[in-house]
């Protein structure tokens, strides 16, 4: 943080580290499974919902309503932030708050 705000260089770095470590712990669990858990694994990671049972999705269903329903009350600040940092600001948005909310929205609905 610089003056109070983040940069968008160490928001992109931070993902790209979380991302690396995330990574190695799927490599770590899929190097100790068995053959027919390894097969589980590539199949979750590319997106398989063969698992999913209707008790799964109702105990995500509250983050995932939660985050849909706050995504678009940023819609407005969305667009304006779209312009700019500089311009997003001069117009009134407060962007490093704005920032910070979106990223845990994001976070909800992708963890939902």
């Amino acid at each position: 943080r610089s003056g109070g705000r983040t940069e968008v260089v160490t928001l992109i770095l931070t993902g790209i580290a979380v991302n690396a470590f995330a990574g190695a712990l799927i490599g770590l669990f899929v190097f100790f499974a068995d053959n027919a858990q390894v097969s589980q694994i590539t199949f979750w990671q590319l997106g398989s919902l063969a698992q999913a049972t209707w008790p799964k999705v109702l105990a995500v269903l509250p983050c995932a309503l939660a985050g849909l329903a706050v995504a678009p009350l940023y819609a407005r600040k969305l667009d304006l932030l779209a312009l700019g940092e500089r311009p997003a600001r001069h117009l009134g948005v407060d962007v490093e708050r704005l920032r910070l909310v979106l990223v845990l929205v994001v976070a909800l609905l992708t963890a939902a």
